[in-house]
C-alpha cells in the first residue's frame, strides 16, 4: 500500500471536517410541533431546554426532535 501523500491527507481532512459540520446542527422549540404547546418550557427562562418539556421531563421522544407530531401535544 503506498503512502497517503500530504495533499490526499489534507483533502480527506478537509471533506470530514465538512461532513461532520453538516450533522452538527441544533434543534429549538420553534421548529417543532412544540412550538405552541402547553408543555413546552420557557426558553427565556431555561435555556436549551428543547429536549425536554413538563410532559417528558426526562426527555422528548426522537421521534419529536426529529419533526414528527407528538402523541402529547396540547395546544397553548
Amino acid at each position: 500500500m503506498a503512502a497517503e501523500s500530504k495533499e490526499e491527507m489534507k483533502k480527506r481532512l478537509k471533506e470530514r471536517i465538512e461532513s461532520e459540520a453538516q450533522g452538527a446542527a441544533g434543534v429549538y422549540n420553534y421548529m417543532l410541533c412544540c412550538k405552541d404547546c402547553v408543555y413546552r418550557l420557557n426558553d427565556a427562562i431555561i435555556r436549551r431546554n428543547t429536549g425536554k418539556c413538563e410532559e417528558y421531563p426526562l426527555g422528548k421522544p426522537n421521534a419529536v426532535l426529529l419533526g414528527f407530531e407528538c402523541l402529547d401535544y396540547l395546544k397553548e
